[in-house]
């Protein structure tokens, strides 16, 4: 075989390997922006831990279960993330729940502790409050909370 013919057969043969039988789905549900500030007796508790648990399952294409998370900055606010960081959240309705674990440092690492609101807001049976996902930029609206 010639160079030239041998180019062209390879140049084919990868052609086809890249254009497949069909496209392929989507392995990611597309986010969008999800932001929000807590506070607990009026300040912020750093490092609490914010979950949207879905209400409805999600369709995510290759099947993981997906439960957005953001953790709470020296402010107070979160900002979501579901597939990489400060992502946001796929469309959809959420149980907003939050635990705020205490956290020492044993032997140079990070032991997390009980939960220092007592699972009073972590409960997926009565949540904090339910927020919608629409497809735009979503504010949840102002929590705060009292310690146990």
């Amino acid at each position: 075989m010639s160079g030239r013919r041998l180019f062209r057969f390879l140049f084919l043969a990868v052609l086809i390997a890249v254009s497949g039988c069909g496209a392929k789905p989507p392995s990611e549900l597309p986010t969008f922006p999800v932001t929000g500030k807590i506070t607990v007796d009026g300040k912020p508790p750093v490092r609490a831990e914010v979950r949207l648990r879905p209400q409805t399952p999600l369709q995510d294409p290759i099947k993981r279960s997906l439960e957005p998370y953001a953790y709470v900055e020296e402010d107070g606010t979160f900002h979501v993330s579901t597939y990489r960081n400060i992502d946001g959240a796929p469309l959809g309705k959420y149980a907003v729940l939050i635990v705020w674990p205490e956290v020492k440092i044993d032997g140079g690492e990070e032991v997390f502790g009980p939960d220092r609101l007592q699972g009073r807001y972590g409960n997926p049976a009565a949540p904090v409050m339910t927020f919608e996902v629409q497809d735009a930029s979503n504010l949840i609206p102002d929590i705060d909370l009292k310690l146990p």
